[in-house]
């Protein structure tokens, strides 16, 4: 039974925002075109003058004009940029232009099933865009407010607007849900309104007697008639619901917990919600029954049990059925109860009609961010992950990132060169260009007789690659173990199809390549390669491979028309050798190598000494973003600023390194070396305070040391006495990582805070650290008192400072 509780304005207010977010993260596959249902109120209507926009528009569905290039799409494909404007991308996967370069930030859009038709909200304003003549109509002018105005908020903004499966209605989020014709001069109805929003000002405070719901998304059925509406609960949770637009019948789901987010109607009657998420909800999938309401769970989020800590769960994104075909869902599996789902591995699989999954892909993605599916089922569009680092210092919301084209019949992803989110297929689906599976499994032959394959536990892997504009393009690796005796390097070619297949390039993966740095993979496997973009002159790509028992291969390589070259390359002690990140925000991958330590003690103890290269594209070349001066002519606050970075980057401190890094960028705003100098600092410091002493953290002290956070690390050793930690047994060595390994903790804390206090001689927690590191070393060094003295002197109020001192007399 739901318990009356009485009203609390903040908690209120977090809770719906939180609600908000998961309801706005929600995708929905494209359904089927069918009819509408009808609506009968009177229409609010504006701008008439733009009533030209909408007139005569066709009801057939036609395919929109494409360019001339090799189609890779089944459709043209639009996405929301940075910025917040509608983008569209063609079917040959390269071409890409802006669509609405002049409105405010895009909250959210939709396309018409024929492509022809945009509808988005901007400014609270609902706004039909035509894409052929770009005429554009204000179809309803939302009302202004306050953004502290939390009850407009939640009865007033216009969200998540949705064509009918005909083109002929728009659904969207206004106090409820609506229904609005196209044209001005249709009628706009309120088939289902949210409840009230509560009287905060009321006094006293009255309970609820039960909970307060607040419609904000609604999904078509295929035929029109009834809608898949998204609510959200005060004070928590949320759920779905069935409305019947011929009855008026609201539908509240039992789903057994699965109510978000991923929503796709399957049928006229029925409906399927994939969920990843363990907040206000279960993982799992669920179909609905439409005519009942009743929910019934396929795949379970706990198949081994209830939640808790130990127990795996499966997670469902992005479920997809059309034309009783069979369903596909990305599953995920082995997840422990309290990771953080958005980096999740899914699989891509089919839904048996027994329950059963068959695997249709065997390489595992990341989906952190928004999944659409292709009319036809033949594939889905998803946003890549982002840079973790990135990720951790500025989560966005939704993710921004490149886009990746996964087709269903066998092929690997496609990188799309576009960074977005929301993407949404703008017309039917249609045929793409390219050879059948017969002609790929050609290639994989002709390319091992290429290669010269002899060993049978060598293999080759197909990549399919962005256009060039004329050609359809495809890499070729090999895969599996390389032979040693006699030395077989592994190798990656460029083909290209035209009535048979022509290689264009081919590049041995060898250490004696002189831009590989020494690096050659042992072993790749089929995930290995993948097309990254840092620059569009080129097709670039790269390589993750193993060396030895754990240790990690990282290769950048380019194609420019006719010749494939090493550009850069890099190992690790570690399997993440390095990627790609576009850590300025211009649309643009930078190259980062990874040079973190692993072996600070034994590898298997997991303490890191994280640091990272960074190469950025110059116009012409690649190039190592390195700390610099500036020029003369820079303002002199910029320079004095720039060399306080410097000096604090070289000695560790890292976080006074980005703060004077910032001036120097304040103060010289167009100056790309201070710019440079900034996203480097920025970077490095970010990765080391990323892992900053949280779940995983072997032995947090040094993190905290490595990232120069020197009272951090001192508040580690807070919770002893200072004649524990001096002590031959002191519990920040017996029994943690550091055991064994005295002498390396020694000489690393007096390094380190040595380099500090040449850079900050005030800097009372690196003395204290450094004379700690100077007894694991020596228990009789006289260097130990001194450093305390100096403790004591700087921060004379600190009691484990002169309580240490007392230790040595």
């Amino acid at each position: 039974m739901y318990r009356p509780i009485t009203l609390q304005r903040p908690f209120l207010i977090l809770a719906l925002l939180v609600l908000l977010a998961l309801l706005a993260a929600c995708n929905a596959a494209v359904p089927t075109p069918a009819a509408p249902a009808g609506a009968d109120n009177s229409a609010t209507d504006s701008d008439a003058s733009d009533t030209a926009a909408v007139a005569g528009i066709a009801a057939e569905i036609v395919p929109v004009a494409q360019t001339s290039s090799p189609a890779v799409l089944p459709a043209p494909l639009y996405y929301l940029n940075a910025q917040g404007q509608i983008m569209r991308l063609e079917r040959d996967g390269v071409t890409s232009t802006t669509v609405t370069p002049n409105d405010a930030g895009i909250a959210d859009y939709d396309v018409s099933p024929d492509g022809r038709m945009l509808v988005y909200v901007s400014g609270n304003d609902l706004i039909l865009f035509d894409v052929t003549s770009s005429a554009r109509t204000v179809r309803l002018a939302g009302e202004t407010f306050p953004a502290d105005d939390y009850a407009s908020m939640f009865t007033k903004s216009i969200t998540s607007p949705r064509f009918s499966p005909d083109g002929s209605q728009i659904v969207f989020g206004m106090g409820g849900i609506n229904v609005a014709g196209i044209a001005p001069g249709d009628p706009l109805t309120l088939v289902q309104p949210s409840d009230p929003y509560p009287d905060f000002d009321a006094e006293p405070k009255p309970p609820l007697a039960g909970p307060v719901r607040f419609f904000t998304k609604a999904e078509w059925s295929p035929d029109g008639q009834s809608l898949l509406l998204s609510f959200g609960y005060f004070p928590e949770g949320g759920g779905i619901a069935i409305k019947d637009l011929l009855t008026n019948k609201l539908l509240e789901v039992e789903d057994n917990g699965i109510h978000c987010c991923d929503l796709a109607w399957t049928g006229e009657a029925t409906a399927l919600i994939g969920s990843a998420i363990w907040i206000y909800g279960m993982p799992g999938l669920a179909q609905i029954d439409a005519r009942t309401g009743a929910g019934q769970t396929l795949l379970a989020g706990y198949p081994a049990g209830e939640p808790g800590p130990e127990t795996a769960m499966r997670l469902v994104r992005a479920p997809f059925q059309a034309n009783g075909e069979p369903a596909y869902v990305f599953v995920s599996a082995g997840n422990s109860y309290d990771l953080d789902t958005s980096v999740a591995w899914y699989s891509l699989a089919q839904l048996n009609s027994d329950g059963s999954l068959t695997q249709v892909s065997d390489t595992p993605y990341q989906l952190p961010g928004d999944i659409t599916w292709a009319p036809d089922g033949s594939g889905v569009v998803f946003v890549n992950p982002a840079d973790p680092v990135m990720r951790a210092v500025n989560p966005s919301f939704p993710l921004n990132n490149t886009m990746s084209w996964l087709p269903i019949n066998g092929q690997e992803t496609l990188l799309l060169p576009i960074k977005g989110h929301q993407p949404r297929w703008g017309g039917p689906a249609q045929p793409v260009d390219g050879p059948d599976g017969a002609a790929l499994a050609e290639l994989k032959a002709k390319a091992a007789a290429d290669f010269g394959l002899q060993a049978a536990d060598q293999g080759i892997s197909v990549r399919q690659l962005t256009s060039d504009g004329q050609r359809l393009l495809w890499a070729v690796f090999s895969t599996g173990m390389r032979t040693f005796d006699p030395l077989a390097n592994h190798q990656v070619a460029i083909y290209t199809y035209d009535n048979g297949w022509l290689e264009l390039a081919r590049r041995e993966l060898s250490s004696d390549d002189p831009a590989a740095n020494g690096v050659s993979p042992d072993i790749l496997g089929g995930g290995s390669l993948n097309q990254v973009l840092v620059e569009p002159t080129h097709i670039w790509l790269t390589v993750q491979g193993v060396v030895g028992a754990h240790g990690g291969a990282f290769l950048a390589l380019n194609f420019d028309g006719t010749s494939l070259n090493i550009v850069t390359g890099n190992f690790n002690g570690s399997p993440d050798a390095g990627h790609v990140s576009d850590i300025n925000g211009d649309g643009r991958a930078e190259v980062l190598l990874n040079l973190t330590e692993p072996y600070i003690f034994a590898y298997a103890s997991g303490v890191r000494l994280v640091q990272y290269a960074i190469l950025r594209w110059d116009g012409s070349q690649l190039i190592p973003v390195q700390l610099a001066p500036l020029s003369d002519s820079a303002p002199a606050a910029a320079r004095d600023a720039t060399n306080q970075a410097i000096l604090f980057a070289n000695a560790g401190l890292w976080q006074d390194a980005q703060t004077a890094a910032q001036v120097a960028v304040s103060a010289a705003p167009d100056d790309q070396t201070a710019i440079w100098n900034a996203h480097f600092v920025n970077y490095n410091s970010d990765a080391k305070r990323m892992a900053h002493g949280g779940f995983g953290d072997p032995y947090p002290l040094l993190t905290y040391v490595f990232a120069g956070n020197y009272e951090t690390a001192v508040s580690v050793m807070r919770g002893f006495s200072a004649a524990q930690l001096f002590s031959a047994s002191s519990p920040l060595v017996v029994g943690t990582a550091a055991e064994g390994w005295q002498e390396q903790l020694g000489q690393t804390l007096v390094m380190n805070a040595g380099s500090a206090l040449a850079a900050r001689p005030d800097l009372a927690p690196a003395y204290f650290l450094r004379a700690w590191g100077s007894y694991l070393l020596n228990p009789a060094d006289p260097a130990i008192k001194t450093d305390l003295q100096k403790a004591v002197e700087l921060a004379p109020a600190d009691s484990l400072y002169a309580e240490a001192l007392t230790l040595f007399p």
